[in-house]
C-alpha cells in the first residue's frame, strides 16, 4: 500500500505542476493581449532641422477593433493616445479584422484623436477585405487623412515635415515612386506602409526624396510565438521584418507588434504595443527611453 500511495502522491504533484503551468500560460496569453505597453523612443538624426528638436510622433497599427476593442475599449485607447500629446498621429493599417464589425467601433472613436498636426493613416489588407467600399468616406468623416500612394506636407515651427503613405502590398496597388513624388531632400520625411515587405528593395531616395523614418505593422510580431524564440509571421523575409527596429540603407525602420489580434484575443511573447518617437539632432541612433529611465 505504501508504494501505491507514493506513486499516487507523485502523480498528484505532477498533475498539480501541469495544471499550474498551463494556468500560467493561459493567464499570460490573455494578459499580453490586454496589457498594451507604450514604448518611448528617441530617434537621433544627424541633419535634423533644429526646429524639429523634440517633435513627437505617435505610431500605432493593427488595432483590429471589434474583439475585444468595442466602444469602451476604443474610447480608452483614444484617451490613452491623446495623453501622449504627440505632434502628429500616424496609423499603420488594419483597423478592423476578423469580421467583428470593427468599423462600428473604430471610426466613431478616432474622431476624438487629438494632435497638433492631425492624424494620417494608410490602409491594411483587412481594411480592403472588409471595408474597402466605405473606408475613404469613414476616414474623412473621422477627420483622418488617408494616404494611398500619396504624401502630405505641413510645417512645424517653420520646418517642413512630409508624411508619405503607400498602398497595401497584399490588397492594394503600392507605388513607392508615386508615394515619394515631390518630397524635398532637405526636409524630414516619414514613410508609412502597413506591410513591411514593401521596404525590402529599399526606399526611394535621391531625386525622389529621401526618408528619415519608415513605419509598418502587419506581423503582430508573430502574435503566438515559441517563447519569443520562434514565430510565424506574414512576411517573406523571416525575422528581418518580424518586429522592432532595424536600419537599412541609412533609414530607421520600425515594425510594431500592433495593438489588437486576429482570431482569439491572445498573444504569447509578442506583447501589444504602441510607440511615441521623439526626434533629436545627433549621430544616428535609436534610444529606448524606457530602458534608460
Amino acid at each position: 500500500m505504501s508504494a501505491f500511495f507514493q506513486h499516487y502522491h507523485l502523480a498528484i504533484i505532477i498533475l498539480t505542476a501541469v495544471v499550474v503551468f498551463v494556468s500560467l500560460l493561459l493567464y499570460r496569453v490573455v494578459a499580453e493581449a490586454k496589457d498594451l505597453r507604450i514604448r518611448h523612443v528617441q530617434l537621433r538624426i544627424p541633419d535634423l532641422d533644429p526646429r524639429l528638436e523634440g517633435f513627437k510622433i505617435f505610431f500605432g497599427a493593427d488595432i483590429h477593433a471589434g474583439l475585444p476593442l468595442r466602444h469602451k475599449g476604443m474610447s480608452n485607447l483614444v484617451t490613452f493616445i491623446n495623453k501622449q500629446q504627440a505632434d502628429v498621429i500616424l496609423l499603420g493599417g488594419d483597423y478592423v479584422g476578423g469580421n467583428f464589425r470593427g468599423n462600428q467601433y473604430f471610426y466613431p472613436a478616432v474622431k476624438n484623436l487629438e494632435a497638433r498636426h492631425g492624424t494620417y493613416a494608410v490602409m491594411g489588407n483587412h481594411d480592403y477585405w472588409e471595408t474597402e467600399a466605405d473606408v475613404e468616406r469613414l476616414m474623412a468623416e473621422a477627420g483622418v487623412t488617408l494616404l494611398r500612394n500619396d504624401n502630405i506636407r505641413f510645417e512645424h515651427n517653420g520646418a517642413g515635415v512630409n508624411i508619405a503613405g503607400v498602398d497595401d502590398l497584399w490588397a492594394g496597388k503600392p507605388d513607392l515612386e508615386k508615394t515619394s513624388a515631390g518630397i524635398a531632400q532637405n526636409e524630414f520625411a516619414v514613410m508609412i506602409s502597413h506591410n513591411p515587405d514593401i521596404f525590402a528593395d529599399g526606399l526611394p531616395n535621391d531625386n525622389l526624396g529621401g526618408f528619415d523614418l519608415a513605419l509598418a505593422g502587419h506581423t503582430h510580431a508573430g502574435q503566438i510565438t515559441g517563447f519569443g524564440k520562434w514565430a510565424y509571421a506574414p512576411t517573406d523575409h523571416g525575422k528581418r521584418y518580424l518586429k522592432d527596429w532595424r536600419i537599412e540603407d541609412g533609414v530607421p525602420i520600425l515594425v510594431t507588434n500592433g495593438v489588437g489580434t486576429i482570431g482569439f484575443p491572445i498573444r504569447f511573447y509578442a506583447p501589444a504595443e504602441i510607440h511615441v518617437i521623439e526626434l533629436s539632432r545627433g549621430p544616428q541612433e535609436i534610444i529606448d527611453l524606457d530602458a534608460s529611465a
